[in-house]
């Protein structure tokens, strides 16, 4: 549930960060997606190929674990401006986290059950990820609409009344193209808005990974 949550979080919210901060165009965040996609996906393969060799899944669990808090730790410490050594490193640090969890702990699960139970167990395990995916896009949301309502009297006293009630609360999200249209001076204080509010997000999520559990269950030989 903490590894679904944590990744969906990165996978929906890093884009807005894109667009919404750095001024990406849709197609162009999705290309300041890939080393974090990338990595994830390499690493998610990686740990396949060590766990058969090895027979050791716990290992994976805990480097995953750790790198994880690390990565999202990092998230925080995004700049306002584009920096591209933070927009490059800092997704492959979270997506090197994020690869070894994914099926891993379903590696544990099922080595620690009765065979009759390995279909039940796993199709428990896949709706808890799913369901941990829904919830964090409804909690990240509402933390980062919080923010910006909260940002509302910097926004106004920025941008005039109007525009800051469409920059504002539930309407945050849905208004990332006017703040391009915006002249440049009116462009800052509403990409600075975006940004407090990212930030403050991620400090929600970064603690998450911490509440991973693993069992110590026999490993399992091959």
């Amino acid at each position: 549930f903490c590894h679904g949550y944590v990744f969906f979080s990165g996978s929906y919210y890093l884009p807005l960060y894109f667009q919404a901060v750095l001024g990406a165009t849709p197609l162009l965040s999705g290309a300041y997606l890939l080393p974090f996609a990338l990595t994830l996906a390499f690493v998610s393969a990686a740990t396949g190929v060590f766990i058969k060799k090895t027979g050791r899944y716990l290992p994976p669990i805990w480097f995953g674990l750790v790198t994880m808090t690390i990565g999202y730790g990092l998230f925080i410490d995004l700049d306002v401006n584009a920096n591209w050594a933070k927009i490059i490193v800092f997704p492959i640090v979270a997506g090197i986290g994020l690869g070894p969890n994914f099926q891993s702990p379903l590696i544990a699960l099922q080595s620690s059950i009765n065979p009759r139970d390995i279909a039940t167990a796993t199709a428990t395990f896949g709706f808890t990820r799913n369901l941990s995916t829904a919830i964090s896009v409804v909690i990240g949301g509402v933390v980062f609409q919080n923010q910006m309502f909260k940002k509302n009297a910097q926004l106004v006293a920025g941008l005039g009344s109007r525009l800051a009630n469409e920059l504002s609360g539930g309407s945050a999200g849905a208004s990332i193209g006017l703040v391009q249209s915006l002249p440049p001076a009116q462009q800052a204080v509403a990409k600075e808005a975006f940004f407090e509010s990212l930030r403050t997000m991620w400090i929600m999520v970064w603690p998450i990974p911490f509440f991973l559990k693993t069992v110590q269950p026999k490993q399992i030989s091959y």
